[in-house]
């Protein structure tokens, strides 16, 4: 059986056996890779005796001037990251946000969490547009379809469910695959929907008749998040179990595992259809190169675990949020440079 190697971390090579058509990666011994500083550091302001803020979501919109992050504080924050300005604090909810995400024109914002609401924002005015009624149980993840028109939710109870954007009105409720969902994705084309949690199971529907397609047993332990690949074809997985998994959607079948240890993944996502980032527990941030299943950069300077990760179309920004209080712009175009952590950095105190 051939055995092919690929570079992983710092100081871990990695033996790669290709089985099946899966590509399936132990970590055996010390090597090197590239190692990247970001361009920009949003850092949030502690006051005396405050408690500092866990940064839980972030976003930024598809053209890339605006980002957003979501808290524990209750106060959702809008910027300009071209100058690190601080353009909104928007308030409204009663309890800690969870996740957050611009529609794709990014005219909109939507935000939700404990309070077990949705709210709907004008990026322009940092005016509220809608609140809906609490449901059932606190919401952890959502996501805007290709257009626009719909939003989906997922959080602590069983249902996945679509919301009209002009009527903010919940149209569809889905039965899941398991409680406890921790994260849902539509893909690029707005024709499938995919979403996954505490069991490791994930359940994608056809839209918009909101049929099972398949089911895919993908761990044994939690999924916190999953994202499609931008042709639609692929889906990657991570969570608390130990790899990282990327899945032929066609087939429900999976392609390739990557090491996740030793940290557990709280966020992925594709930038291009054969790079994959993830972000964890570790605090770091690791680039994937899937044509060869090799670690290709460390994204290096969060010091508390990485729980959010968004990109800008066409995979040029880069942000991430961390719980050390910071959101971090990486500038991806610059990625293939060693020289990239020696780049000056831009430090903004926002609150």
């Amino acid at each position: 059986m051939p055995i092919q190697r690929f570079l992983f971390g710092i100081g871990y090579p990695i033996v790669c056996l290709l089985i099946g058509g899966m590509i399936s990666i132990d970590l055996v011994h010390a090597t090197e890779l590239v190692r990247m500083a970001p361009s920009r550091i949003i850092e949030f302001e502690i006051q005396k005796e405050e408690k500092p803020t866990v940064m839980s979501g972030v976003a930024i919109s598809g053209d890339g001037l605006y980002l957003a992050a979501a808290s524990d504080d209750h106060l959702v924050r809008v910027w300009n990251r071209t100058t690190g300005q601080l353009l909104h604090r928007l308030a409204g909810h009663e309890d800690w946000i969870r996740c957050i995400a611009f529609s794709p024109d990014g005219k909109r914002l939507a935000s939700a969490g404990n309070d077990r609401k949705i709210i709907f924002w004008d990026v322009a005015t940092g005016l509220s547009l809608h609140a809906t009624d609490p449901i059932s149980a606190a919401i952890c993840s959502i996501a805007f379809d290709r257009d626009g028109n719909q939003l989906a939710t997922a959080g602590f109870d069983q249902k996945l469910r679509i919301y009209d954007c002009s009527s903010f009105r919940c149209q569809v409720e889905l039965q899941c695959a398991s409680t406890d969902l921790r994260t849902v994705a539509f893909s690029p084309d707005g024709k499938r929907l995919a979403s996954a949690g505490r069991n490791g199971t994930i359940r994608i529907w056809a839209i918009p008749s909101g049929t099972v397609e398949r089911d895919i047993a993908a761990d044994r332990r939690r999924i916190r998040s999953i994202a499609f690949s931008p042709s639609g074809r692929r889906l990657v997985s991570a969570g608390d179990g130990e790899t990282i998994r990327i899945w032929d959607i066609s087939t429900g079948t999976i392609q390739m595992e990557l090491p996740a240890r030793p940290a557990k993944i709280m966020a992925v996502l594709f930038t291009r259809e054969n790079e994959v980032y993830t972000g964890g527990t570790d605090n770091m941030i690791r680039q994937w190169n899937l044509d060869t299943g090799s670690a290709g950069c460390e994204l290096i300077g969060h010091t508390g675990t990485v729980a959010s990760l968004a990109c800008s179309r066409g995979g040029n920004w880069l942000i991430s949020g961390s719980y050390d209080t910071t959101i971090r712009i990486w500038d991806l175009r610059t990625i293939q440079s060693t020289n990239t952590a020696q780049q000056s950095i831009q430090t903004t105190i926002m609150d």
